[in-house]
């Protein structure tokens, strides 16, 4: 089962298929094999035939709950009285139903009535969904605080000018961060309709990189950045680039779309001189409500409480005011807003920063949409359009916890 999890981590989706059929045969009735089956499945774009998984496990193991939720997630619903909405509220009826799967129907349903504009019933599922995976996690938002200050800290205008000019020359990492939900995985299929640009997925080298120089010093990060050596950030970016390498073809620009490396941006900055670092912006309540309605891997832990999402983005938002007053104009901000209205206004001038062509097919990606893995598996698929902007507004009622502390009043 590791081995199959690797390989759809690092992307190897046939690799996955192939090893999650293998483990299926053996274990028939594993309702997690068959459920990882189906989403590499969706993944590649096998829709019908990760469908008829996904519902077939529904009959046969009614009680495991994560199904309805990839069920909900590839259909649009119309009408309060469908039949997938009776079963899933049927099958929340059940005594026997555990919490951690329950969290999962609650999840659909909110996606369910939101669809059918239904959106009280919709909140209150998101509501419900949302309390039961907060119970079964440790976050401490003071925590998080204060670990972006030791990264201001650490990272300071006076520590950047010591490594100016070291690191990598290559412009080939074209790194796209900002908060989940921002925008991220919808501007990379975008840019890799592009013929000279591809991508790598979401990669965790950056993590990978810091925790090295971790081991290699006696204070933990961010404060080990202070013993690094111009050795250490080419003998990195030389690593990095062979991670960029092993997971792409020979495209003149690699996308790494990890959201959160955010938080290492001035690493990248150091062992890229020349990069283009491109941080997507979304409105901040959409952002927030969009998190709030969805079920994330594990470690991003922090946005299943209105009031901890609203003082998560605070931070994320100092994090991103200090990379930008370091690194100035490397650091290109797209607004989804104006992506998804007015493509060609943002792509043009984007492309060029790349120093890339402009390309017409960038406008209608959905046509070679690369494979996708993030939770904007099905969105992303869709032609740009503005249907997801000022989505805040249908919900408005439910978001004082998240205004206040947006406004830094919780």
């Amino acid at each position: 089962t590791l081995r199959a999890e690797l390989a759809y981590q690092l992307r190897d989706l046939e690799l996955a298929q192939e090893l999650f059929t293998a483990l299926l045969k053996t274990r028939p009735d594993d309702p997690w094999i068959q459920n990882d089956l189906a989403q590499v499945l969706a993944s590649l774009g096998e829709d019908a035939e990760s469908g008829r998984l996904f519902r077939q496990l529904t009959e046969r193991q009614p009680l495991f709950g994560q199904p309805w939720l990839n069920i909900a997630r590839a259909r649009r619903y119309g009408d309060t009285d469908d039949t997938d909405i009776r079963q899933m509220r049927s099958v929340l009826k059940r005594r026997q139903m555990d919490p951690s799967q329950a969290l999962y129907v609650h999840f659909a349903l909110g996606k369910a009535f939101d669809d059918c504009r239904a959106y009280d019933e919709a909140f209150t599922h998101y509501q419900k969904g949302n309390a039961l995976r907060r119970a079964s996690l440790q976050f401490d938002p003071q925590a998080v605080d204060d670990h972006i200050s030791r990264i201001i800290e650490a990272f300071s205008p006076e520590f950047m000018n010591r490594f100016a000019e070291q690191g990598d020359p290559s412009t080939r990492p074209l790194m796209i961060v900002g908060m989940p939900r921002s925008g991220t995985t919808l501007l990379e299929q975008v840019l890799c309709a592009h013929p000279d640009v591809t991508t790598a997925g979401e990669l965790r080298e950056l993590v990978r990189i810091a925790r090295t120089f971790t081991h290699k010093s006696e204070q933990s990060w961010p404060e080990c950045i202070e013993d690094i050596t111009a050795e250490d950030l080419n003998a990195s970016a030389k690593a990095y680039l062979g991670a960029l390498s092993a997971r792409s073809d020979g495209a003149a620009r690699v996308v790494d779309k990890m959201p959160q490396n955010f938080l290492h941006l001035g690493l990248a900055a150091l062992l890229f001189p020349n990069v283009t670092l491109v941080h997507c912006v979304r409105d901040p309540l959409d952002t927030c409500l969009s998190n709030f309605f969805q079920v994330f891997p594990p470690g991003i832990d922090f946005a299943y409480n209105l009031s901890e999402l609203g003082h998560y983005y605070r931070g994320y938002e100092r994090l991103m005011t200090h990379w930008h007053s370091l690194v100035g104009a490397r650091l290109v901000t797209v607004r989804y807003e104006e992506l998804v209205s007015d493509p060609e206004s943002v792509l043009r001038p984007l492309l060029k920063n790349l120093g890339l062509d402009w390309e017409p097919a960038c406008l209608a990606h959905q046509e070679n949409v690369q494979r996708v893995d993030t939770l904007s598996l099905y969105q992303v698929r869709q032609p740009l359009n503005t249907g997801s902007t000022k989505r805040w507004r249908h919900y408005e009622k439910h978001l004082a916890p998240l205004r206040q502390a947006l406004a830094g009043e919780a």
